[in-house]
């Protein structure tokens, strides 16, 4: 008996299902469904903003999809205060010195010695251009 009232259950959502569908077919409005990702619905028409990128919500599905921007933390050189700007890093030989007499192969701690652009990212002075 228990058998029977699991399959009269389940037919009665497949009917329920099948019902909702002419509904909304013999009405003649599409139904704009609104998007989830882990566990945050966003609306139809509407912007999501997560970690790392920003999406638009378009019946159900992800659109227009761009990476979010993040600030990057100065980095110090060495143990200078020397630090290298958005859109630069640190060089590979970031040894510098930072005192008024520096060796023969050691530069003076400065950003164009500790900091080199990054490929691709524009540097805080260019993105104010």
């Amino acid at each position: 008996m228990l058998v029977v009232s699991k399959s009269v259950s389940f037919l009665a959502v497949l009917v329920l299902a099948a019902v909702s569908t002419s509904v909304e077919a013999s009405s003649g409005y599409r139904v704009l469904k609104s998007c989830e990702y882990k566990g945050v619905w966003t609306k139809h028409g509407e912007w999501y903003k997560g970690d790392n990128k920003e999406c638009y919500c378009h019946s159900s599905k992800w659109t227009k999809c761009k990476d979010v921007y993040k600030p990057e933390a100065p980095i110090k050189c060495g143990k200078a205060d020397v630090e290298c700007d958005y859109g630069t890093k640190l060089r590979k030989h970031e040894k510098c010195c930072d005192g008024d007499y520096c060796e023969d192969w050691v530069p003076k701690c400065n950003e164009e010695t500790c900091c080199e652009k990054k490929k691709n990212r524009p540097t805080r002075q260019m993105q104010e251009l």
